[in-house]
């Protein structure tokens, strides 16, 4: 029974995905036992806020998977500027959403330094913003504590904040 060139093909990229897939994994694990040995996290936990051992390995392993993937496509006659044109969006799209999901943040951010340099309202102020009205028990980075009359706990952003106080 022959087979087509393009069933080959097929058939073989899919095995080159899976063998891909299967030596990633193995080769991050060994890497992350490898690092666990070391100490490396120990020695890098002051410094840095993640695991030294996850993401090392995942980037090895999501990097070794993304060469399977081009040799797969080569395989099937498809060029590797495919993938790096996908690539190139998924990272497009990355950014944007990141920069959305933070289009509160940095506002808030400045924010919180604009209130902390002026020192406008401090811890123990009595506020005011928007009819509601409470002493102030901290001001974060992003929004500022707030006890209210009848003893509730409410969190304002540090906009809302700043821009009550240039009205006033």
């Amino acid at each position: 029974m022959a087979y087509s060139l393009t069933t080959v093909n097929i058939i073989s990229s899919f095995l080159i995905l899976v063998l891909g897939w299967f030596l990633a994994t193995i080769f991050s694990n060994i890497l992350k036992k490898v690092i666990k040995n070391i100490g490396l996290n120990k020695a890098f936990e002051k410094h840095l806020k993640f695991t030294l051992e996850h993401n090392l390995s995942s980037i090895v392993k999501y990097a070794l998977i993304a060469v399977a993937f081009v040799l797969a496509l080569r395989r099937l006659g498809i060029p590797a500027r495919v993938f790096y044109w996908t690539l190139g969006v998924i990272i497009v799209l990355t950014l944007i959403f990141t920069l959305l999901a933070l289009k509160d943040l940095i506002p808030n951010f400045l924010s919180w330094i604009y209130i902390t340099k002026t020192q406008k309202i401090k811890r123990g102020d009595t506020f005011s913003v928007k009819g509601v009205q409470g002493n102030v028990l901290r001001v974060n980075v992003l929004e500022t504590k707030v006890r209210t009359e009848k003893g509730e706990i409410i969190f304002i952003p540090n906009t809302l904040v700043r821009k009550t106080l240039k009205k006033q």
